[in-house]
C-alpha cells in the first residue's frame, strides 16, 4: 500500500490553502442550507480577518482561539488563520456557556472569535475581560466582516499564551471517556497527513492523486471541531474542492444532497449510519456510493452487516485518533472484497506511508508475538521518533491487520475478574430492542467495581424493561459480566461527533 508523496509543495498547508483563496473568485467555495457562497466571499473575509487581527496581534505565532462551528464564517475566519501562518486554538462551543468561559480562562487566550450567540453570553464576556481576551464577533453572512465585541477590544497582559511556532491547530481530543485534552497539531505534519489520506483514498477509488482531482464536492457534517471534520475542512480548502457544509447531521438534508451531488465516498459513524437505517432510506438514493468510511466509535458487526446487505456497500472501518494527526489503519475496498469474512472483527490495514504500530507487554514494554493482545504503540514519524502509548488493548495479525480488544483503562475489576466493558456490549447489542449501549464500572464496596449498562431504545421495537435485558444477559454472558445495573434511555449522551460520552453515561449511575 504505497503511495506517492510527492513534493513538498504539494502538503504545504498554508501555501496551498493561502493560493487557493486568492484563485478562481467565482468558482464555488460551500455550499450551506441551499446557498452558494463563492471563493471571492471567503478571500476578502480571511483578509479583513487578518487586517484586524494584525493590528491587535502582530506577534504571528500567538494562539488565536476561535469557537469554530459548522457554518461559512466559521469556516472563513478558520481558513484564514492558516492562510496566515496562524495558531488557531480550537475551543469547543458545544458545551455549556459556563464551561465554554472557563475554558478561556484557562487556556489564558490573547483573542477569542466566536458567534454572536456565544459572546451573548454574559459569562463568556466576563471571563474574556478577566483574562484580558480580545473578543471579536463573526455572524452568519461572510459579506459582513469580523468586529471587536464592545468591550473587549484592549488587549491584557494575562491573556498572553506563549507562541506556538509551527503549529497549525491546537486541537481538542473528542473528551469521549475523559477530559478533553490539547494537541498541538503542526503545520508540516498536518499537511502531509491530510495529503497522504486523500491520495489514498483516490487511489483506492482508481482517480488521479490529490493534486490533479477535479473539483469534486465533499460533504461535511462531523464538527470542525472534531478530527474527521477538520480534515474534510482543511482537504476542501486545499485542493479547492467546494464543500457541502451542515450545520449538523440530519438524515433528509443528507439524503436530498447525496442524491444530488452523487458521491463516490461518503462517511458514516456508527450512529449516524444507525440512523439512516432506521429511517428507511432507499437503496437507489445511495446507487452512486462505491464506499462508506465509519470511524469516531467502534461499529457492532450487527450494524455493520444490516448496512451492507441493505445498500450493497462496502463499510470501510478506520482507526485514528488526534494524536495520530489521522488514521494509522483502515480497510480498502480490495481488502474488503479479499478478507471481509475471514478478518471482518478488524480495523482495517496499518498505513504504512504514515503510521507505525507495535503492541506490547502492559507491565515489561516489551513488543509482542503476532496475534498476541497488549497495548498498543503508535509511533507517526513526520511528528517524531517517539512511541505514543495509547490505552488501546489491540492484537496484530500477519498481514498487519490490527484489531482492538477494548481500552485498558475501561476494564472493570469485579472481585478479581476482568470483565471488557465491549464484550459486554456487543453482547447486548444482539437484543432486538437495542440500538446501541455504553457499559461503565461504578464502584462496590464489596467487589471494587461492577458493570453497569446504559441502553438505547431502537426506535419502533416495544421498549425493553431492565429485568428482560437482565434475562438476556444471562443468556450471552458469563455470570461476573452480566452488569448489576441497566437503564434503558431513549437516546444514549453523546458528544457532538456523536460518540457516546462515557463521562455523562458514567454520571447516570454516579450523580454526585
Amino acid at each position: 500500500m504505497e503511495i506517492e508523496v510527492g513534493s513538498r509543495e504539494l502538503h504545504d498547508l498554508q501555501s496551498r490553502v493561502a493560493r487557493v483563496l486568492r484563485s478562481d473568485p467565482d468558482a464555488t467555495a460551500i455550499v450551506f442550507e441551499g446557498r452558494d457562497w463563492p471563493r471571492a466571499a471567503f478571500r476578502d473575509f480571511a483578509e479583513k480577518l487578518e487586517q484586524l487581527l494584525y493590528s491587535l496581534l502582530p506577534e504571528i505565532n500567538v494562539p488565536v482561539g476561535i469557537a469554530i462551528r459548522n457554518r461559512p464564517t466559521h469556516l472563513g475566519a478558520f481558513w484564514g488563520l492558516i492562510a496566515a501562518g496562524r495558531p488557531a486554538a480550537f475551543v469547543n462551543p458545544f458545551q455549556d456557556s459556563g464551561r465554554i468561559a472557563e475554558e478561556v480562562t484557562r487556556r489564558r487566550l490573547a483573542v477569542l472569535i466566536a458567534d454572536e450567540e456565544d459572546w451573548a453570553s454574559i459569562a463568556l464576556q466576563e471571563a474574556a475581560r478577566a483574562v484580558g481576551t480580545i473578543g471579536i464577533v463573526i455572524g452568519r453572512d461572510v459579506r459582513r466582516y469580523a468586529e471587536l465585541v464592545p468591550g473587549l477590544s484592549v488587549p491584557g497582559h494575562a491573556g498572553q499564551r506563549d507562541p506556538l511556532p509551527g503549529v497549525a491547530v491546537e486541537m481538542l481530543t473528542s473528551g469521549t471517556s475523559g477530559a478533553p485534552k490539547l494537541i498541538p497539531l503542526r503545520y508540516d505534519a498536518l499537511g502531509f497527513a491530510i495529503y497522504v489520506r486523500q491520495a489514498e483514498l483516490s487511489r483506492l477509488m482508481g482517480e488521479a492523486p490529490a493534486h490533479h482531482l477535479p473539483a469534486a464536492m465533499l460533504m461535511q457534517y462531523g464538527p470542525v471541531v472534531h478530527l474527521g471534520g477538520l480534515f474534510t475542512a482543511l482537504q476542501a480548502a486545499m485542493e479547492g474542492r467546494p464543500l457541502v457544509l451542515f450545520e449538523k447531521f440530519e438524515v433528509e438534508s443528507w439524503r436530498q444532497a447525496i442524491r444530488k451531488y452523487r458521491p463516490r465516498m461518503i462517511g458514516l459513524p456508527p450512529a449516524q449510519m444507525r440512523m439512516v437505517l432506521d429511517a428507511g432510506v432507499p437503496a437507489e438514493d445511495l446507487s452512486g456510493v462505491v464506499g462508506v468510511r465509519c470511524g469516531n466509535a467502534m461499529l457492532d458487526d450487527e450494524t455493520r452487516k444490516a448496512f451492507e446487505q441493505r445498500y450493497g456497500i462496502p463499510v470501510l472501518i478506520i482507526y485514528g485518533a488526534t494524536e495520530y494527526y489521522g488514521p494509522v489503519a483502515s480497510w480498502t475496498l480490495e481488502d474488503h472484497r479479499r478478507y471481509r469474512e475471514t478478518k471482518r472483527d478488524s480495523v482495517g490495514r496499518v498505513w504504512p506511508q504514515i503510521s507505525r504500530v507495535r503492541v506490547v507487554d502492559p507491565e515489561t514494554r516489551l513488543e509482542r508475538e503476532i496475534g498476541e493482545t497488549g497495548i498498543l504503540e503508535v509511533r507517526i514519524p513526520t511528528v517524531g521518533d517517539a512511541w505514543i502509548t495509547t490505552n488501546d488493548l489491540a492484537a496484530l495479525d500477519a498481514d498487519q491487520f490490527l484489531y482492538l480488544k477494548g481500552r485498558a483503562d475501561d476494564a472493570i475489576n469485579r472481585g478479581g475478574f476482568k470483565i471488557l466493558p465491549m464484550i459486554v456490549e456487543a453482547a447486548l447489542r444482539k437484543h432486538p430492542a437495542v440500538a446501541d449501549v455504553m457499559v461503565v464500572g461504578i464502584p462496590d464496596l464489596r467487589l471494587g467495581s461492577v458493570p453497569a449498562a446504559a441502553v438505547e431504545h431502537r426506535i419502533g421495537t416495544p421498549r425493553p424493561t431492565a429485568e428482560s435485558l437482565y434475562a438476556f444477559a444471562r443468556q450471552h454472558l458469563i455470570a461476573y459480566q452480566v452488569p448489576v445495573q441497566i437503564r434503558v434511555l431513549d437516546a444514549l449522551p453523546r458528544t457532538p461527533g456523536l460518540k457516546v460520552s462515557r463521562q455523562d453515561v458514567m454520571k447516570l449511575f454516579n450523580p454526585v
